[in-house]
């Protein structure tokens, strides 16, 4: 009896699973949406429109509704959608990375539980991709509330890009597989001129202003030693934890003039420009920025590798999520979410990723077999660090980093203060 019904529940399991990527599945099968008398359907990206040419020509034309894709600087997003907004301008969808989703709840419309179940879409797609989507509240009394911010389309690991004549030049053959590795390769590549000035960097690391990733960067080091961003640095424990400690310092150091480390400065350029120019040795970008590397300087020697992991740590990496949500201030939501599943589903997807610099979110397009090596150790291995509260973590946690660089705070100094800061943000905000 007991087998038996093990047999039953498999069965149903299956079922609903089924069930759940079919939801997705066909672009042909998504209902015809109300458009709420708008003409157009406008939707803002940080991402090359070359990606979406094909299925936006695919939606008009199944419901023949004119769709326009505009490009936007990321820098600037936040400013751009207020502006718009504010003067009744909003797009209709937005296409950004699930961070910004997640601090950005306050600004989006979330998907209609009547025709998007949180339960399909977490069946359908990898939980690395859903696990800032989906909003979970638990209650005492009756059952877990799921609120769905976004639709994940396709996940951008991070990796190591190295410069291979600065290599040659240092007399290092191969590129680092350990931090510890990173620091000696670093040290050997970089050069410093009269006053600590920096002629040639080995790495992009140790400060927050000018590394965009820098946040990432540090949880992919505490995700090694088997940390949570949020939990290591803002629990009480973590100004006493000797591990979140030492990674601060490793962090840090190579920022803080001084130190053995020492080979990024705050005034420098951002790392890809400085690549670009050749004057720096390593940097963590996203697996992506390969193509428009390439295109950008055709020329430019390097290649791509794993990012390094901690000697006797945790295997981990991390990546970027690519969404599709809708904005409060769209004059379409139920058109603008009909259009967020067509782009999810199977065949359009397909062909968004279909180049092979990112990864599809959906669990049946995932195709290990033929991924490159260091997409699928990258991807299969990526860790999510899920963070409550990004929007009042951010601005927190690069304070933090700089006040460390510049030698202002020693690192329990550093979590002390941005966690009595952090909490301030947080209780403004109830």
């Amino acid at each position: 009896m007991k087998n038996k019904v093990q047999v039953i529940a498999l069965i149903i399991s299956v079922i609903v699973s089924i069930a759940s990527i079919i939801v997705f599945s066909s672009s042909g099968d998504t209902p015809p949406p109300s458009f709420g008398g708008v003409d157009e359907i406008v939707i803002w990206g940080i991402d090359d429109p070359a990606l979406f040419k094909d299925v936006i020509k695919d939606y008009q034309d199944q419901f023949k509704k004119k769709v326009i894709y505009e490009e936007k600087d990321p820098r600037t997003f936040d400013r751009d959608l207020l502006e718009a907004i504010a003067s009744g301008n909003s797009p209709q969808a937005i296409i950004t990375s699930t961070d910004w989703i997640a601090k950005n709840r306050d600004k989006i419309a979330p998907a209609p539980q009547t025709s998007l179940r949180a339960e399909d879409v977490e069946t359908a797609f990898i939980d690395l991709a859903t696990m800032s989507l989906i909003e979970r509240k638990e209650f005492e009394d009756k059952p877990v509330e799921k609120t769905v911010w976004g639709l994940p389309l396709w996940i951008d690991p991070i990796v190591l890009f190295w410069n291979k004549d600065l290599f040659n030049q240092a007399l290092v053959a191969t590129p680092p597989a350990t931090w510890h590795d990173f620091l000696s390769t670093s040290n050997k590549i970089k050069e410093l001129g009269a006053g600590g000035t920096i002629a040639k960097s080995g790495a992009a690391l140790g400060r927050a202003r000018n590394i965009p990733l820098h946040k990432d960067i540090l949880s992919l080091l505490l995700l090694q030693q088997g940390q949570i961003l949020e939990e290591a640095l803002f629990d009480e424990r973590g100004s006493k934890d000797q591990a979140v400690l030492s990674i601060l310092r490793f962090y840090t150091d190579f920022g803080k003039p001084g130190t053995a480390a020492y080979t990024w400065h705050g005034v420098l350029p951002e790392p890809r420009d400085l690549f670009i120019e050749g004057k720096l040795g390593m940097m963590l970008d996203r697996y992506s920025y390969k193509k428009e590397l390439e295109n950008k300087n055709p020329h430019r020697a390097f290649d791509i590798s794993p990012v390094p992991q901690t000697q006797g740590g945790k295997l981990a990496y991390v990546a970027d999520v690519r969404a599709i949500t809708v904005p409060k201030g769209s004059s379409a939501h139920e058109a603008a979410w009909a259009l967020a599943r067509f782009f999810v589903s199977q065949p359009e997807l397909k062909k968004i990723t279909a180049e092979g610099v990112i990864v599809p979110a959906r669990r049946d397009l995932i195709a290990v077999d033929s991924m490159p090596d260091i997409l699928k150790r990258s991807v299969l291995n990526a860790k999510a660090s899920f963070e409550q509260y990004p929007k009042e973590n951010a601005p927190v946690i690069a304070e933090m980093i700089e006040n460390m660089a510049n030698g202002k705070l020693l690192p329990s100094e550093a979590i002390t203060e941005v966690r009595i800061k952090r909490k301030r943000l947080i209780d403004e905000k109830r």
